[in-house]
């Protein structure tokens, strides 16, 4: 299997995913209309229409997808990692490129080479297996020459 992208804007490039997603927009939408009201008394009123109308929908499929079920093996499941990790050497301004950004470290890492590890919020430094700093996580990406320019 070779995946591949489609252009965007050519609907008749979608394969069966996509087209898939359309369907239960539609069926939803159809739903939504016969109801009569887009409106909830709370989440999970909304929850449970959206279980109703797609346990409906998936009703169809149930006897074929038992018999697919019976000759497909078990899936071995393992957890993602939750954070990058990148090596770097801290340089003489004290400061440390990780994932594209600069962050300011303690001074007396200057030289030595630290492990950063990556979270979705937050990173931490650390410097022979021990935690020396964590920080939040910057967005965006600021460059070398940026850096030098400023010192």
């Amino acid at each position: 299997m070779k995946p591949h992208t489609i252009n965007i804007g050519k609907s008749n490039e979608n394969g069966a995913v996509e087209s898939l997603n359309g369907h239960i927009k539609r069926r939803v939408n159809q739903h939504l209309l016969l109801r009569g009201s887009r409106d909830f008394a709370s989440r999970e009123e909304y929850d449970h229409f959206l279980c109703v109308v797609l346990n409906k929908a998936n009703n169809l499929r149930r006897g074929r997808l038992k018999e697919e079920l019976k000759h497909m093996p078990e899936v071995k499941a393992s957890r993602l990692s939750e954070w990058d990790e990148e090596q770097a050497v801290v340089r003489k301004w004290s400061t440390v490129n990780l994932a594209k950004n600069v962050y300011s470290v303690p001074s007396r890492l200057m030289g030595r080479t630290i492990t950063g590890r990556i979270y979705e919020d937050h990173v931490e430094i650390y410097y022979n297996g021990e935690l020396q700093l964590e920080a939040p996580r910057l967005r965006g990406s600021v460059t070398l020459e940026f850096i030098k320019c400023i010192t």
